[in-house]
């Protein structure tokens, strides 16, 4: 007996609340992913173009997505903005007039992870979706990572770490597109400045962690173990004020 690990499947079961062995043979296509309920749910239109400012529709982003290894590499998901539990998988479809479209529940804050690349290789792109509207999901997936990097990059500035000054640049860098995304008269234009930001901002997050990382003793190992999916009042819990890891800000706990 084999086990199928692609992330498709392991977010379809992290949803679910179960994680156990599945034959290989059972197929990706048999993953039921978790419905999101009777509430109501609030529709987005998202762009995605390629680096020219090209549009990509679902078909042309799933096979960036999967890298063209077909469904097993379809690997979108909804999540809790705030828990990083798995609201859906693969939620998005074809909208009309060539964009992408996503439902998400109301009033609930919700960020879209899938994989997607840039020039530094493959990794997972989280995008904190808006309320409502239509949006280029590369940038808000740029805005997403440029917003959460001040703060690392402030501790790394002043403590002097080699590549905190690439990193300033490149948020520089990632700012000004980012700015000229919200001037511009097109989608394709937009799009293009969109995937400029992506790869700006790729850039700084890569120099910021290689800059702390290089701080680290040299012998120092990273351990993870993976137990259970945590029940809802111990998401709960962990998100109260008064529990010490929420305390700290350095804490978020994921499903």
């Amino acid at each position: 007996m084999t086990f199928e690990t692609n992330r498709r499947r392991m977010l379809a079961l992290l949803g679910t609340g179960i994680l156990g062995a599945s034959v290989s043979s059972c197929g990706h296509a048999n993953v039921t992913p978790p419905a999101m309920g009777d509430g109501a749910t609030t529709h987005l239109s998202l762009h995605i173009s390629d680096a020219q400012g090209n549009a990509l529709n679902l078909e042309a982003l799933r096979r960036i997505q999967s890298n063209g290894k077909g469904e097993v590499g379809y690997d979108d998901a909804l999540l809790d903005a705030k828990t990083l539990e798995v609201i859906a998988v693969g939620p998005l479809y074809q909208d009309e007039g060539g964009a992408i479209g996503i439902d998400v529940p109301t009033g609930r804050e919700c960020t879209l992870t899938m994989s997607w690349p840039t020039s530094h290789g493959y990794s997972a792109l989280m995008a904190d979706l808006p309320a409502s509207g239509e949006h280029d999901l590369l940038e808000l997936a740029a805005r997403t990572l440029h917003e959460r990097q001040p703060e690392r990059l402030q501790q790394a500035t002043a403590k002097g770490f080699k590549g905190a000054d690439e990193a300033g640049k490149l948020r520089a860098s990632a700012q000004q597109s980012l700015d000229a995304c919200s001037k511009a008269q097109s989608w394709t234009e937009r799009g293009r400045l969109a995937n400029s930001a992506l790869e700006s901002a790729a850039g700084a997050q890569l120099s910021l962690d290689r800059a702390l990382a290089a701080q680290a003793p040299q012998d120092a190992v990273i351990g993870v173990t993976f137990t259970r999916v945590p029940t809802s009042a111990e998401v709960a819990a962990a998100l109260a004020p008064a529990a010490p890891e929420a305390a700290s800000g350095r804490y978020r706990p994921v499903s």
